[in-house]
């Protein structure tokens, strides 16, 4: 179990979790600022093989930067 994990939800289902040193930088910028969740957007890539032994092979690009300032609107 980390602490500083960050799930990675699309339509209630989580998909995956940040790379260790983004979801430390994230989780600590999020309980400084009191959130404990973030939206923002995200791009769905990758797609089917089609063949004798059919498998899927997807990814999530999330718009949330490596460095610098994280920037947060309001709703």
């Amino acid at each position: 179990h980390d602490a500083n994990a960050v799930r990675i939800t699309i339509s209630g289902l989580t998909v995956g979790y940040l790379p260790r040193a983004q979801a430390e930088r994230l989780s600590s910028f999020m309980r400084s600022n009191g959130c404990n969740a973030l939206v923002c957007n995200a791009l769905i890539n990758g797609g089917w093989k089609t063949n004798e032994h059919d498998s899927g092979f997807f990814g999530v690009r999330l718009a949330v930067p490596n460095r610098g300032a994280i920037e947060v609107r309001q709703r």
